[in-house]
């Protein structure tokens, strides 16, 4: 969590603009210091650009001042331009060795490479007293990130002790983290309850949308995310009431929201934390499933947390063990025909196939499932879906379902076709209300200048979002827009709004940006969606499918519907499906997950072919209801000639597809 350092900055800016003012120098070094001395009060006051002008001319005038490479180097970095600001402090380090502030800056840039050569630049520069508290901070944050929360305490401890700047505020702050990792609740709260009475000023940014501006203990939201959210939570943990602990965790998460101002990376750790405090309370409980299902969320958000994984891998050994010992049956559940005994007309028998569309599930595994003797060809989340043929008279169907401990459930249904022609019930309407929710990503700048930026996504997104909004059911309140957003962005926002949208509501996603593929050695492939902070072939930094889906694994939502125009986005998840000839309701009722992909392993142009047809669909579209299959249907052809490309419409089977449709309603 970071520090506060404009305060310290000013001061030191001052004494040096003294220092400058009363020393003699040679003409051109005098000329030089003038200049520095504009640049040191330009940047004191933040106005970084005229500060970066007048170091340059300081250097221009004596190109060996080291500490004009140094603070234009720290004028770089106000600017985020890493690179240039790596090049003047390593200047500024050639011509004085013992120049430590100048050793702080670069492990500044080193860190935000995520480079391990910044903790031993904090070391060195803590060598200048002035420099102890704020290399010590540091070097916890690095600690704390790693996962070594131990000795991250301890620096912390240490920058505490010979704390002469009043930065105890965001000190303290810092080490509640690691001692809530390492499960010190007592200690934590110690710090908290010892310094809630104090008006401090903390400089780390947390969110939550219960707080109030007029908190005058407290200003920054960081503390009050640790005084007024956790420290219930953390109280309950403390007293081994896990019951009470997750209750108020989740009334913590659900009042989670972020703001767009503050530093999106501490964001997401906080929120990292509390599912991680989330998932610890379900373990004591012994509610192993609930458990790795907050550890996968919060491992998703932030990879590297070592106690959340040696916790997770613990519980997955577990499980693994109990369903050895299983001894529960396998379960059915068909989803069509509607009734396990059923009639239809007679008029129908010589030429009706009877759908049969289900799931069959456990926990431990499927050994065999049979239809009648037949095997029955189970996607990934057990959804089947196939027709039989219907004879005159009673027909039976037999669905026999082992798991891999032997378990076998049997399960029959009949139908009769012998009976009165059945009544037509097909209609185009919807008798729900549904509340649709949407998560809007464009990517059209990278870091990394080895990617090339795009012009079209964010007005592409836009224009979607003012379609929603205008012409169809959606709110806006609803609806998380991400611009140029990061790869932890992106998953902690899905993640987020996977949990909070209710049983029964639906969900868009749209994201356009780059894509890639990748081949492995088995020559299979595998699709990646490329973030704003992705490093080029590094695919460490993409998103891969399987990162995509885990941030959706446990959403309640009814219905999905992922519309990706991205390179190779048609091969992010792979599914088979098919679709009845159900009444809309019909179709609706049952759970569904799609994909939307302007192509399948082509590249996509910047200028999308895609954007246009789908957006004069959903413009030209009169039908109050409409479903993502029949709006598809309208321009998939004509796309797919013009764009040469075959636009993908596919079940993800991963997140538990069961062959509904996502109804797109519009506004009357």
């Amino acid at each position: 969590m970071k520090k506060a350092e404009n305060k310290h900055i000013k001061l030191k800016y001052i004494l040096l603009l003294i220092i400058v003012s009363s020393t003699c120098f040679h003409v051109s070094a005098q000329t030089a210091e003038e200049h520095y001395g504009d640049g040191l009060y330009q940047y004191s006051t933040g106005n970084y650009t005229q500060a970066l002008e007048d170091f340059s001319k300081a250097i221009k005038a004596d190109n060996k001042y080291g500490d004009a490479y140094r603070e234009r180097g720290f004028t770089y970095i106000a600017l985020k331009k890493m690179d240039e600001a790596f090049i003047d402090l390593n200047k500024a380090i050639t011509l004085n060795g013992k120049d430590y502030r100048a050793y702080y800056g670069r492990g500044i840039v080193y860190e935000s490479r995520k480079d391990g050569e910044a903790l031993s630049d904090y070391e060195t520069s803590k060598e200048d007293p002035a420099l102890f508290v704020d290399a010590y901070n540091r070097i916890g944050l690095i600690l704390c990130n790693e996962g070594s929360y131990e000795p991250a305490i301890g620096y912390y401890k240490r920058a505490m002790k010979f704390d002469t700047l009043n930065n105890t505020p965001c000190l303290i702050i810092n080490i509640i983290e690691p001692l809530l990792r390492v499960r010190k609740f007592e200690e934590a709260l110690k710090y908290i309850n010892d310094n809630s009475s104090e008006n401090k000023q903390v400089n780390f940014s947390a969110y939550t949308n219960t707080l109030k501006a007029d908190d005058k203990n407290a200003k920054d939201a960081s503390w009050n995310f640790f005084k007024e959210e956790l420290k219930p939570s953390i109280e309950n943990l403390k007293k081994k009431d896990f019951a009470s602990a997750i209750k108020t965790l989740t009334e913590s998460e659900s009042r989670f929201t972020i703001i767009k101002e503050s530093d999106p990376d501490y964001q997401k750790q906080s929120y990292a934390l509390l599912l991680s405090l989330k998932g610890y309370a379900f373990e004591q409980q012994r509610k192993i499933k609930e458990a790795i299902k907050c550890y996968e969320q919060t491992l998703i958000i932030q990879p590297n947390q070592l106690e959340v994984t040696a916790s997770l891998n613990k519980l997955e050994a577990s499980l693994a063990i109990e369903l050895r010992k299983d001894t529960a049956k396998p379960k059915i559940t068909i989803l069509e025909p509607l009734s396990r005994s059923i009639s239809v007309g007679t008029d129908k028998v010589a030429t009706t196939l009877q759908h049969f569309r289900g799931t069959v599930t456990d926990d431990n595994g499927l050994k065999s499932v049979m239809l009648n003797n037949t095997p029955l060809n189970l996607a990934g989340n057990g959804y089947f879906d196939t027709t039989v043929n219907l004879q005159p008279g009673p027909n039976a169907f037999v669905i026999v379902a082992t798991d891999n401990n032997a378990n076998t459930i049997i399960s029959q249904i009949n139908i009769n076709a012998s009976a009165d022609p059945v009544a037509n019930n097909d209609k185009n309407t919807l008798s729900e209300k549904p509340v649709y929710h949407a998560v809007l990503i464009a990517e059209n700048e990278y870091k990394d200048k080895n990617i090339p930026s795009l012009r079209k996504p964010v007005s592409d997104m836009r224009l979607i979002y003012n379609t929603l909004i205008k012409d169809y059911t959606f709110d806006p309140s609803n609806i998380d827009t991400l611009v140029n957003a990061s790869r932890i962005d992106i998953l902690t926002a899905l993640t987020k709004k996977g949990e909070t949208i209710k049983e029964g509501e639906n969900l868009l996603i749209f994201y356009a940006g780059h894509g890639d593929l990748l081949k492995n050695p088995d020559n299979s492939e595998e699709s990646f969606l490329i973030p704003e902070d992705a490093v080029l072939t590094k695919t460490f930094t993409y998103i891969n499918g399987e990162e995509f889906l885990k941030s959706m694994r446990f959403t309640k939502a009814k219905h999905i519907l992922v519309v990706a125009d991205a390179c190779f986005a048609g091969s992010l998840f792979r599914g088979l499906g098919k679709s009845g000839n159900q009444s809309l309701s019909e179709k609706y009722k049952d759970i569904s997950r799609r994909l939307l992909s302007s192509g399948n392993v082509k590249v996509v142009p910047d200028n999308s072919e895609f954007i246009p047809f789908f957006l004069d669909a959903l413009k030209k579209n009169t039908s109050p209801f409409i479903t993502a299959e029949k709006l598809v249907d309208g321009f998939k052809e004509q796309y797919n000639i013009k764009a040469n490309q075959q636009l993908q419409f596919l079940p993800i089977d991963y997140l538990n597809d069961q062959g509904g449709q996502f109804v797109f309603i519009r506004k009357q």
